[in-house]
């Protein structure tokens, strides 16, 4: 038998396989296997997260630099607004301190 009779052979072969896509369970394309929804809004249901101790640590480190930062520019404008009341000056002056006051 010669090569090129072989190649052929080969190829008649190769068109009678049937098609991957065609040996496939459709039970499988239709994700059968994994449940739609875990919850009732349809929303996968997600696992809870543990934060490390490292992780816990640098949150409270981070919160109390926040939380001292608040309180120290809480401090600054109070100390502005007693300065003004005490200056006497007029309410329009002190009603954008307390404007200013509310925005921290």
């Amino acid at each position: 038998m010669s090569n090129s009779q072989e190649i052929v052979e080969k190829e008649d072969e190769l068109e009678n396989i049937e098609q991957p896509s065609s040996l496939r369970d459709d039970s499988l394309e239709r994700n059968e296997h994994v449940p739609i929804s875990d919850t009732e809004d349809g929303e996968p249901q997600k696992r809870e997260r543990k934060m490390t101790d490292k992780g816990k640590e640098f949150v409270t480190e981070t919160r109390g630099k926040a939380r001292q930062s608040a309180y120290s520019s809480l401090c600054k404008q109070m100390k502005n607004i007693r300065q003004l009341i005490e200056q006497n000056v007029d309410l329009e002056t002190l009603e954008i301190e307390r404007d200013q006051l509310d925005k921290l």
